[in-house]
């Protein structure tokens, strides 16, 4: 843990793997540690919530803050519905079923949950040299969920991430977290929250590159008082592209990129009045200061 936090910072330059290692030799090594995990790891409720103040202690020992966080059955069994839910969700959106198919939250088994009992709710870190990072690296930030599912009907949650880019381009962690949850406000407050409360973050001229997930902007805005958000563009592209109609698909998506990164906003101004009317009735759902570099007051480092 000490290592990895050491090789986050910005002004370590040093490459992970030395120049004349190939890159198939590193696969290599990725597949062991990942067979020998597997083969070691065993599923055992009562030792993982018995060891979990056990890994707090340890993350601090080695500078970060870390709280961990247990959940009731109730909380558990609206957990695990709702997580269900969106693996329903995601398994319609894919064609893996079919676009009428009925969510039936009695079928989801709840029969190993028990009343009384604590579970894994999960966990929130802020990085020991996280005031570094705000304070050496640039105000562009960034803020995004990995979705800890696929494997069959089962999900393990969500991983979240939220960090600053260095002077060099790399990514520096703020905050991680894990929740058992789906991705959702009430995983995403706790995070937004804990960015808040490290010095140098929440201040005028900051800016988080998010995507278009509607919880992160409500947990954004309730958490931050000076930082703003701005929509990354390839989501904005993914989201809008298919909304437009046949003619402003094959100049919507240019001109989109061609405002985004005009230098004034009057260039900017004169490429939105050639959108077309669904283009302009999208985009138009945002305010100018998350769709176009001229509007936001952090985006100077070309980010």
């Amino acid at each position: 843990l000490q290592q990895g936090a050491g090789r986050e910072c910005f002004w370590d330059r040093r490459p992970c793997v030395g120049a004349g290692q190939a890159c198939s030799g590193v696969r290599r090594v990725r597949q062991s540690v990942k067979t020998a995990a597997v083969i070691s790891m065993r599923v055992d409720r009562d030792v993982d919530m018995a060891a979990l103040p056990g890994y707090a202690k340890a993350l601090g020992e080695c500078g970060h803050t870390v709280a961990v966080y247990t959940i009731d059955a109730s909380t558990m069994r609206a957990t695990r519905i709702k997580a269900a839910k969106h693996i329903h969700d995601q398994k319609k959106k894919s064609g893996t079923l079919h676009a009428d198919d009925v969510f039936e939250k009695a079928d989801v088994d709840l029969t190993n949950i028990v009343d009384g009992e604590s579970y894994y709710g999960g966990w929130t870190m802020q990085s020991s040299v996280a005031e570094s990072f705000t304070k050496y690296g640039t105000l562009t930030a960034y803020a995004d969920a990995s979705h800890m599912e696929g494997l069959g009907s089962s999900t393990y949650g969500c991983f979240y991430a939220i960090g600053v880019y260095s002077l060099n381009r790399s990514l520096c962690s703020v905050v991680t977290g894990h929740g058992i949850g789906a991705e959702c406000k009430e995983e995403w407050t706790p995070r937004f929250e804990a960015a808040a409360a490290v010095d140098g973050f929440d201040v005028p001229g900051r800016v988080t590159v998010v995507d278009l997930e509607k919880s992160i902007d409500a947990a954004h805005e309730d958490a931050m008082q000076n930082g703003e958000k701005f929509n990354d563009e390839r989501h904005v592209l993914k989201n809008m592209t298919p909304k437009l109609g046949p003619e402003e698909k094959a100049t919507g998506p240019a001109l989109y990129s061609r405002a985004l990164r005009a230098p004034s906003r009057q260039q900017v101004d004169q490429i939105k009045s050639t959108f077309g009317p669904r283009q302009a009735a999208w985009l138009n759902r945002f305010p100018n200061r998350e769709l176009y570099r001229a509007y936001s007051l952090g985006l100077k480092d070309n980010i």
